[in-house]
């Protein structure tokens, strides 16, 4: 599914409204310019995002997997990834020790 909206990006606005659209069971898959792709899941994952340079992101991709990004000014990009559980911090934590 495919929606268009005009928000900054990374801004609360823009979070609030991913998150009622996963509440709604559509998952973020990829931004492009204002049109928002989503698809549709049984259980969407609330989302974050999150302000890195582009150089941070690229370094970061062996261990950091995001939902989708969006970058500007060629080195700044936003970063959506999902929260992660409880549950599976604790699974995360348990494998690294």
């Amino acid at each position: 599914m495919q929606k268009r909206r005009f928000f900054l990006k990374g801004s609360a606005a823009e979070v609030a409204w991913l998150n009622r659209q996963a509440a709604r069971g559509y998952q973020l898959t990829a931004i492009h310019g204002l049109s928002y792709q989503f698809k549709e899941v049984s259980q969407a994952r609330q989302l974050i995002a999150e302000y890195m340079p582009q150089t941070t992101l690229q370094a970061m991709t062996t261990v950091f997997q995001p939902l989708t990004s969006y970058t500007f000014h060629d080195d700044m990009t936003v970063v959506y990834s999902t929260v992660a559980l409880n549950n599976e911090w604790s699974t995360m934590i348990n494998n690294t020790a």
